[in-house]
């Protein structure tokens, strides 16, 4: 899965102190989950993210963060449900989310809709830093498939 980048990364420590000086906010809040993805605290991100939600930060990378960080810990039994919070995301402005909601099309042979939100990803550059596969995406977007 996917998570949508930061500016800057940062330690915990420091956003712990932008918090209480400055006040929080939705990119402190965000770096927060972040930081803890990075450190595979996936438990951590899913309560930070549910935290965040709570106090109305709500953006799409959140939601992102947060549907990646509960799929992980809890596998879904109802993929639509799965789909539904990738596509909220989407929408909301999580570049990530839209090759995350790919990769459940497509795990599902749901090609033309899979199709759709790859293309999305691809142009958003979410590839970018898996030169390989950006590379793959690319070739594939390239063939003009005929949907039945």
């Amino acid at each position: 899965p996917w998570v949508d980048n930061v500016k800057e990364m940062t330690p915990e420590k420091k956003i712990f102190d932008q918090h209480l000086t400055k006040g929080p906010s939705e990119e402190t809040w965000y770096m927060l989950v972040r930081a803890r993805w990075d450190a595979a605290r996936t438990g951590l991100v899913r309560l930070t993210a549910i935290d965040a939600m709570s106090k109305k930060f709500t953006s799409g990378r959140m939601l992102n963060a947060f549907a990646v960080a509960d799929m992980n810990l809890f596998p879904p039994t109802n993929t639509q449900d799965v789909g539904a919070r990738f596509e909220q995301a989407a929408v909301a402005g999580s570049d990530a989310a839209w090759a995350n909601l790919a990769l459940h099309h497509l795990r599902s042979a749901r090609l033309k809709t899979g199709i759709e939100a790859l293309r999305k990803a691809y142009k958003a550059d979410i590839f970018e830093t898996q030169k390989d596969l950006h590379a793959s995406v690319g070739e594939l977007l390239k063939m003009e498939p005929k949907w039945p």
